[in-house]
């Protein structure tokens, strides 16, 4: 798997649990039970943002064979109503 970082939803505490993001898929996950009692404010909604920004060797390498969706062998047009950030469009 890919390794996460904490972050928080909001810079307010008390407002929400520590969450967990994914910088390959920039994606927010809910942490494990027995991480839910920190607060997710100690990381702020920045945190992993200014850490890749710190530490770029740390991001993860984003493969290029990635999954071009398709229907009935046509690609699907990047202005249709397809979700946004599922896929990757720009590949061939």
């Amino acid at each position: 798997g890919q390794a996460v970082v904490p972050m928080g939803f909001s810079d307010e505490p008390r407002q929400s649990s520590v969450k967990l993001f994914c910088p390959l898929c920039q994606e927010s996950y809910q942490s494990s039970p027995s991480f839910r009692h920190i607060d997710g404010a100690y990381f702020s909604t920045t945190f992993p943002h200014l850490f890749f920004m710190t530490y770029e060797d740390a991001l993860p390498v984003i493969p290029f064979d990635r999954y071009t969706p398709k229907v009935f062998g046509f690609k699907i047009h990047e202005s249709s109503k397809y979700p946004r950030g599922m896929f990757n469009f720009n590949n061939n």
